[in-house]
């Protein structure tokens, strides 16, 4: 289970797509499988779990695209 260090990491990195390197939009990548995964495995019935991690889904794709469409007008 994450821990409060974790839930910081990941609140900071959202909030700076401008500031993140290849790496790290290689981790948001990885992260959006996983819970993509995650929420495929989740049972049907778990109405918060499954909105839970459809909303981190959803915050990670728009994190990486605004990261993309930085990079696109970069100079």
């Amino acid at each position: 289970m994450p821990d409060a260090v974790d839930h910081d990491w990941l609140r900071e990195l959202l909030a700076q797509p401008d500031r993140w390197t290849e790496d790290d939009a290689s981790s948001v990548r990885l992260m959006i499988a996983n819970q993509r995964d995650t929420l495929a495995a989740m049972h049907p019935q778990d109405a918060r779990g499954r909105r839970s991690a459809q909303e981190l889904v959803e915050r990670l794709e728009s994190a990486l695209e605004a990261h993309l469409a930085l990079r696109r007008h970069a100079p």
